[in-house]
């Protein structure tokens, strides 16, 4: 077999359609990213923020008082309130586990990225502009929000499968 040096995209091409091209006695293809299916480190980082942030939820539907110490500080908190920050970040929760096992979708990590993207320039808001945080609330979230976020754009396209296509020369 000689690798005939084709690297390409699955979205663009798929197996069923290389068959049609080449006959099936001259190819060999496999996706890279399934023979390794490990946990990437990456992966583990989204489940540590989403446990992180399952708590977050507790706070807000069960003790609103400790959300309220714990983010907005310097702000009157309602029930409704704590809802509704449990609600939003239980869907933020729910991105972080859908893609640490996920990876390779693309639109999906797009959306987790932007939800850290979201969250941080909310925080960043509410401290800067309506002045509902203290400082030491803000470092806590950009710290996590950050991390998470250079991490994904240093990784942007890390974990895109790759479609590796042999050829027999005969």
């Amino acid at each position: 077999m000689v690798n005939a040096g084709l690297n390409l995209d699955p979205g663009y091409i798929s197996a069923h359609s290389l068959n049609q091209l080449l006959p099936s006695s001259q190819i060999g293809y496999s996706f890279k990213s399934i023979k390794d299916r490990r946990m990437k480190a990456l992966g583990w980082w989204l489940i540590i923020v989403g446990c992180l942030r399952l708590a977050s939820v507790w706070f807000g539907f069960f003790d609103i008082w400790a959300l309220r110490l714990a983010v907005f500080s310097l702000s009157p908190m309602t029930e409704v309130h704590g809802r509704t920050f449990g609600i939003w970040t239980l869907l933020t929760c729910t991105l972080c586990f859908l893609c640490a096992f996920n990876l390779e979708n693309k639109p999906l990590y797009t959306a987790t990225f932007l939800s850290f993207v979201y969250a941080f320039g909310h925080f960043l808001t509410e401290y800067l502009i309506y002045q509902t945080m203290a400082i030491g609330n803000l470092t806590t979230v950009s710290v996590f929000a950050g991390t998470s976020m250079l991490w994904m754009l240093l990784q942007w396209n890390a974990h895109q499968p790759k479609l590796q296509v042999t050829l027999k020369v005969e």
